[in-house]
């Protein structure tokens, strides 16, 4: 696969990882000169892949077909329905994540009724799950195995499921 494709898929991560972007801060965070960066943005634009307000760039409304007929549609589809039940009978915020190379990828979140046990390294406080295809903030190892934030040493008393 060809560097120049690559680079540019890249691109559409770190918008999707990081929100809205100027065309130089997404030149800097791509390692991009910002020249290539603004025709890049440029092409996308007219297709709806990526769009711009307020000065800044986004992924655009065209990035939401990705994935839906893959090999990895029918896996997202599967554990949405679980991390739901989790997060239902434990009434904590549930994550699935997939390991992707040797990142985890956020495949599917469900919202907690209240706040779990106190984390010793917590993640940047969010108000509403990440969506699915966030990058997570765990480091991981193509080993299969992901690193996360570990829970403190107090004890949590187990939760029985509602009747």
């Amino acid at each position: 696969m060809s560097k120049t494709f690559l680079s540019r898929l890249a691109m559409l991560e770190i918008l999707d990882a990081a929100g809205p972007l100027t065309i130089s801060e997404l030149a800097h965070r791509s390692g991009l000169d910002v020249a290539v960066v603004s025709r890049t943005v440029a092409a996308c634009e007219g297709d709806g892949w990526l769009t711009r307000a307020h000065g800044k760039i986004t992924i655009g409304p065209r990035t939401t077909l990705l994935g839906h007929s893959g090999p990895f549609a029918e896996v997202i589809a599967r554990a949405a329905p679980l991390v739901h039940a989790v997060a239902g009978v434990t009434g904590l915020l549930t994550h699935a994540y997939s390991l992707v190379g040797t990142s985890s990828v956020l495949i599917a979140a469900g919202p907690g009724r209240h706040p779990g046990p106190r984390l010793a390294s917590p993640p940047a406080p969010r108000s509403t799950p990440p969506p699915p295809g966030t990058p997570s903030p765990s480091s991981s190892t193509p080993a299969s195995s992901a690193r996360c934030c570990r829970p403190s040493r107090t004890r949590t008393p187990p939760r029985s499921p509602p009747r």
